[in-house]
């Protein structure tokens, strides 16, 4: 008796598992997509909302600095002052545009993961992977972007970011 019970409860346990492998009702599927792109659109738009101001301010040093140049020393010493808010403006641009593309990427993945829910089991896993592996390679591409334009800008007046 107590071998059929525990039969019993393994069957259940398992039928329970598998339920979990199982795809992802499509009504249910959309609405979560939908939610995903609603979202990551709202978390774009507040990205490209901070990198204006963001970039709005370093401008605005930047003209105080010429501004104070205009009236400093030596003409090199102006000349340096003029470049290194030059550099910070460059460096503030770039820092600001990868925050906006670093929006866009997390916004494709929650979809990407979304979508994922339509399979099961190991091809759910493997959609997953694949997800995280385009996150991650789409991220290393900002950053050496970001951080190429940085050095570039760096380089430019002698420094470096």
């Amino acid at each position: 008796m107590k071998t059929k019970i525990l039969i019993a409860v393994g069957l259940c346990g398992g039928l329970a598992l598998a339920g979990c492998k199982k795809p992802e009702d499509p009504d249910t599927l959309q609405q979560d997509v939908s939610e995903a792109r609603q979202e990551g659109a709202k978390d774009i738009v507040e990205a490209q909302r901070e990198a204006v101001g963001d970039v709005t301010d370093a401008r605005a040093a930047e003209a105080q600095t010429q501004i104070d140049a205009a009236s400093g020393s030596s003409l090199e010493q102006r000349g340096e002052a003029m470049a290194d808010a030059h550099a910070d403006t460059v460096n503030e641009a770039a820092a600001a545009n990868y925050k906006i593309r670093e929006a866009e990427i997390e916004a494709a993945y929650k979809i990407a993961k979304q979508r994922c829910d339509a399979y099961g089991g190991d091809e759910k896993k493997a959609c997953l992977d694949r997800a995280d592996n385009e996150r991650e390679a789409a991220l290393n591409v900002a950053k050496g972007q970001r951080d190429q334009i940085q050095m570039d800008a760096g380089s430019v007046n002698g420094s470096t970011p």
